[in-house]
C-alpha cells in the first residue's frame, strides 16, 4: 500500500474505545498503566493507540500551579537554576 503522504486525523479517547470495542474508562486506565487491568488488555490497547495515531493529552497545571501575574523571576533565580552564577 502506498503512502499518501497525509497525516492521520487525531483519534480521541472515545473513538479508540468504540475501535476497541471497550469502555472509555478500561482504555483509560490502561493507558495510564492502572495495575487493576490485566496485562494483556494493557498492551492491546497501548498497541492500538499507536496504530491509530492516539496522542495522551498532557495533564492541566491546577491554579496553584500556574505561573501569577506577579511573581517575578529575576535573572539570579534563572542564572541559579542553570547552575550558573552572576
Amino acid at each position: 500500500m502506498k503512502k499518501t503522504g497525509r497525516p492521520r486525523k487525531k483519534i480521541t479517547l472515545t473513538e479508540l474505545a468504540a475501535y476497541l470495542r471497550l469502555s472509555p474508562a478500561t482504555v483509560s486506565r490502561a493507558l495510564n498503566g492502572d495495575t487493576d487491568i490485566k496485562p494483556e488488555i494493557r498492551t492491546y490497547v497501548t498497541a492500538a493507540a499507536a496504530y491509530k495515531g492516539y496522542i495522551k493529552k498532557s495533564p492541566k497545571l491546577s491554579v496553584s500551579q500556574k505561573p501569577q501575574a506577579n511573581d517575578q523571576v529575576t535573572m539570579r533565580d534563572l542564572a541559579s537554576k542553570l547552575g550558573m552564577s552572576i
